[in-house]
């Protein structure tokens, strides 16, 4: 049971049947009723025609009405198989006349004993009569009142209404059933959009296909697109996992060089150092995986002590190279935050060290409107054509150097969400230039 309520196609079907039963139910009760009414009228008008020709018969004598008891021409009154027949009551109630009809109405006497004549139209018993009040004046002037009833037995009318019901029971029914299939066509072709809802999704799952594509009702159409920007945020988080995973294992490359380069008597306390700053890799690579770029506080913060620790770091880990390093300013404001200036930098930096000859030089340019911070050095440098190929994640210039390609795109991607740029230039130190602008 449970199940069919949980279906809307279900619980529409259900609703539109009731509906339909009580709506032929209340059109039953109207039409049966309007059927009674419209006998009853054309009933009464046949009595009323009856009543008026009695009456054309009717004498005034010795202070008594008199009617004929078989009157001529009016065979409603005088045959024996006929529906009407007629009663008239003095000013007293008591029966004074009645037709030739009524003969043949089965224990008349108690009919009439039971009969209230006062009573001015309605019905009684399986008859429905109408009563009026006369007032006839003979000759001499004197004045006679009595009561005229006819009656009409509801035999016929009740056959009439039987057959009638038995039709329309079956005209409803009918009725109900064709209305029902429409509805339920209704309601199927409505409801189908959800149907395709429910396939497209089902092909995202096994990977048929990205987004929900296709055309939806104008009702649909705004949950199909949080839908899809749904699946497109999931997508979008998925791919900063996967990214994150690759960029967390390329950022730990920094602290493990320089442990693995110290000398012993050096190794407790930068091993400390670089385990610290492992940590703090971690924790930001986690952060990043998480949280969007577009939700981001930006300050301004001075990048030199992030700079001089990355150099310090980097020293100790290419102490072989013997790298002449000249870090050219001792302030320098920038809008990031301090874990990204971090990987930022220290991608860059260890970048230079590793294909440096033996000279780096890095400074920062600080105008009104932008901040320019400069690191460059005096290696192989790198071509033209390959300068915004590097910068794609997963691609290199040098497959001789190890490494997977990631450094400069994640360096690419921190930038831009603080719609910040970095571009490739030829330094005069003879190799690589790198500016990035914030």
């Amino acid at each position: 049971m449970s199940k069919i309520f949980n279906s809307l196609q279900s619980r529409l079907l259900i609703s539109a049947f009731f509906l339909l039963i009580i709506f032929c139910i209340s059109t039953g009760f109207a039409l049966n009723k309007a059927l009674y009414n419209s006998v009853i009228a054309s009933g009464t008008d046949t009595l009323h025609e009856q009543k008026i020709n009695i009456l054309e018969l009717s004498e005034i004598r010795d202070n008594n009405i008199y009617l004929p008891l078989r009157p001529i021409g009016l065979l409603a009154f005088n045959d024996e198989n006929s529906s009407i027949f007629g009663l008239a009551f003095d000013d007293k109630d008591s029966l004074v006349w009645k037709s030739w009809s009524s003969r043949w109405v089965p224990d008349l006497d108690n009919f009439t004993n039971n009969f209230d004549p006062s009573v001015e139209a309605g019905t009684f018993q399986d008859y429905f009569y109408i009563n009026e009040l006369v007032t006839n004046t003979d000759l001499a002037g004197n004045q006679v009142t009595f009561r005229l009833v006819v009656f009409q037995s509801l035999e016929n009318f009740n056959i009439q209404q039987q057959a009638f019901r038995k039709q329309m029971y079956v005209w409803l029914a009918s009725l109900t059933v064709f209305l029902l299939l429409v509805l339920g066509t209704i309601i199927f072709w409505g409801l189908k959009p959800l149907g395709k809802v429910a396939i497209d999704l089902k092909r995202i799952k096994q990977g048929k296909s990205e987004f929900l594509l296709g055309k939806y009702p104008s009702e649909v159409e705004p949950v199909i697109t949080n839908l899809n920007a749904l699946i497109e945020a999931e997508r979008a988080q998925r791919e900063r996992y996967k990214k994150t995973l690759g960029d967390l294992a390329h950022s730990l490359k920094t602290p493990l060089a320089v442990m693995n380069s110290l000398e012993v008597a050096d190794k407790q306390s930068i091993i400390h150092e670089q385990i610290k700053r492992m940590d703090d890799i971690i924790s930001y690579q986690l952060n990043r995986a998480v949280i969007s770029h577009k939700n981001k506080s930006i300050t301004q913060i001075d990048i030199f002590s992030s700079v001089e620790r990355i150099v310090n770091a980097l020293n100790k880990a290419y102490q072989d190279k013997g790298v002449k390093i000249d870090v050219a300013f001792d302030h320098c404001m920038v809008p990031i935050n301090e874990d990204d200036a971090m990987e930022v930098f220290g991608n860059l930096i260890e970048n230079a060290f590793k294909y440096t000859d033996n000279q780096i030089k890095i400074s920062c340019n600080e105008a009104s409107d932008v901040t320019q911070i400069i690191i460059e050095d005096n290696g192989p440098g790198i071509a033209q054509e390959s300068r915004q190929v590097i910068l794609q994640r997963g691609e290199r210039a040098d497959t001789q150097q190890t490494g997977q390609g990631i450094g400069l795109s994640v360096v690419v991607d921190i930038l831009s969400s603080y719609n910040a740029g970095i571009s490739i230039e030829q330094s005069d130190l003879g190799g690589a230039k790198f500016v990035m602008s914030f």
